[in-house]
């Protein structure tokens, strides 16, 4: 498939979600996930650099794991959450999009620990993450930054 295919199947699969209609997003992404596993065998075997698909295996696994934390499967979230850390710390070079990817998945992992109950769990997550995002100038850093007030706000009414 071309990347312009594998990037509109990406994105029904993201509005799936969006809509709830979770069976078919996981459905959708899976099948994008081993298209892109697929291509990148190749690509390896010849020798590809960096390009349009790069970390493209990652933000899947991201959208994978917020599908899997929206059905309550936190086990299965986190997962694919630490599979698309593993498949970022792999790119070599490694482009600004990957450290963006990284940003995400690392506050995504956060939201996983949070939904657990573990509070300081996703609070030293989401501390990571912000000082990731910063070191980087990446995105992502007023969602985790709103994430980390939000429980030390939380913390701070429990505790008075």
């Amino acid at each position: 498939l071309r990347l312009r295919q594998i990037n509109y199947a990406t994105s029904l699969g993201e509005a799936f979600a969006i809509k709830g209609d979770l069976a078919s997003a996981n459905l959708i992404l899976r099948g994008v996930l081993h298209e892109i596993s697929e291509r990148n065998k190749h690509e390896a075997a010849a020798g590809g650099g960096v390009d349009g698909w790069t970390c493209l295996d990652a933000v899947v696994m991201l959208d994978l794991a917020q599908v899997a934390q929206q059905a309550g499967e936190l086990d299965e979230a986190r997962a694919w959450a630490d599979s698309g850390l593993l498949a970022v710390a792999k790119q070599t070079p490694r482009p600004w999009a990957c450290d963006n990817c990284q940003g995400h998945l690392m506050h995504q992992l956060g939201a996983i620990a949070e939904s657990r109950g573990d509070r300081k769990g996703a609070a030293s997550v989401y501390v990571k993450a912000l000082a990731h995002c910063r070191a980087t100038g990446t995105g992502n850093i007023e969602q985790i930054k709103a994430a980390l007030d939000r429980l030390n706000d939380n913390d701070n009414k429990a505790g008075s």
